[in-house]
C-alpha cells in the first residue's frame, strides 16, 4: 500500500459534510492544505487524550480487583446475573482517575519533547481532573456493559494504525486498532467527542464498515468480524455491520471519485458552516448557482 486512493477518513469527512471534503481536496491539489489548527492548545490537548485512549484499556485492567476478575472468569450460578454490576464495583473509580491523569501528564511530556516547544503545547499538570473523571466514568460504564473482555482485546491488539487496503475500490485505511475477538478481526476507532444517546454517529458507522471491508481483504471474510467498536472517550459502542452500510460505502466512494474529478457536491452540512474554514469559498459558489436560477 502506498496510501494513494480514497481513505476511510475521506469517507467519514464526506458523511459529515461533502463540501468540506471537496474543498479540502481542492486545496491539497493546489498545495494550499490548511494546517493552521495544528498549533493550538485545543489541538494539542486532543492529541494527548487521543493517545490516552490507546492506553486506557491497560489502565482499566490494572485497576480491576483480582477477586472481581476471578469471579468473572469463573462465575457461579448466583453470580452470573450480577456480573456486570460486579465488574463496575470491582474498579476503584478514584484510583482509575488518578492513573488516567498521571498517564495523561506522561503522554503530554512525551509529545512536548518530540517536537519544538510552543505556546500551544502547554498542558498544566495542576489542571482540574474533569476530563479524566469523565473518561473514568465512561470506562466504568463500558465495564458494566461488556465486562473486562473487550478491554482485554483492546489492550492487546493485532495491530495499531497499520495501513490496509481494498485495491478493487482503491480504498485504504489505518484503523487505530484491530482487535481479535473470538478469533475474528474487528476494527476499533477512537473518538474524543461525546457519543450519541444510542448507537454510533452515522459517519462512524460508515467508517467502521469501510474498515471491516478492508480487513476482509487482508484476513478473509471468514476471519473478520461483522462488528466494529467506536470508543467515544471511554464509552465503547459495539455495533453490527449491515448490508445497507456496505452499500453506502460503495456509493460514497463513487461520489468522492466524482468530486476528485471536479464535480462539487450539491449537499452540505449547514450546521458546520459557522466554523468551517472553507465557508468563504463555498458561499460564492452558492451565489452563482442562485444567480443562474434567477436568470
Amino acid at each position: 500500500m502506498n496510501g494513494t486512493g480514497i481513505s476511510v477518513s475521506d469517507i467519514r469527512q464526506w458523511i459529515t459534510c461533502p463540501r468540506q471534503l471537496y474543498f479540502k481536496k481542492s486545496a491539497a491539489k493546489k498545495g494550499k492544505e490548511n494546517t493552521a489548527d495544528d498549533d493550538t492548545p485545543a489541538f494539542f490537548e486532543s492529541a494527548v487524550y487521543r493517545e490516552l485512549l490507546f492506553a486506557a484499556p491497560s489502565i482499566v485492567l490494572q485497576s480491576l480487583n483480582k477477586d472481581t476478575q476471578d469471579k468473572q472468569d469463573k462465575p457461579d450460578t448466583k453470580d452470573r446475573k450480577n456480573t456486570q454490576d460486579t465488574s463496575r464495583r470491582g474498579i476503584d473509580a478514584i484510583k482509575l482517575t488518578e492513573r488516567l491523569k498521571r498517564a495523561a501528564d506522561e503522554i503530554a511530556a512525551d509529545l512536548q519533547s518530540a517536537e519544538p516547544p510552543s505556546e500551544a503545547d502547554q498542558f498544566d499538570p495542576n489542571r482540574p481532573a474533569e476530563k479524566e473523571e469523565t473518561l473514568a466514568f465512561n470506562l466504568l460504564q463500558t465495564a458494566e456493559r461488556y465486562g473486562p473482555a473487550l478491554f482485554e482485546c483492546a489492550a492487546d491488539p493485532v495491530s495499531e494504525e497499520k495501513l490496509y487496503g481494498f485495491p478493487r475500490l482503491d480504498l485504504y485505511g489505518a484503523p487505530p486498532k484491530v482487535l481479535r475477538q473470538k478469533e475474528k478481526m474487528m476494527p476499533y476507532m477512537t473518538r474524543t467527542s461525546k457519543a450519541p444517546l444510542n448507537g454510533v454517529w452515522e459517519s462512524d458507522r460508515v467508517a467502521g464498515t469501510a474498515y471491516v471491508m478492508i480487513l476482509e481483504q487482508e484476513y478473509g471474510p471468514e476471519n473478520t468480524s461483522d462488528f466494529a467498536v467506536a470508543d467515544y472517550f471511554g464509552d465503547y459502542r459495539l455495533f453490527r455491520i449491515r448490508a445497507v452500510d456496505r452499500r453506502k460505502v460503495f456509493r460514497t466512494v463513487r461520489r468522492i471519485k466524482e468530486a476528485e474529478e471536479g464535480k462539487m457536491p450539491p449537499e452540505k452540512n449547514i450546521r458546520l458552516c459557522g466554523q468551517c474554514r472553507y465557508r468563504e469559498e463555498c458561499r460564492p459558489k452558492l451565489k452563482s448557482i442562485f444567480s443562474k436560477l434567477s436568470e
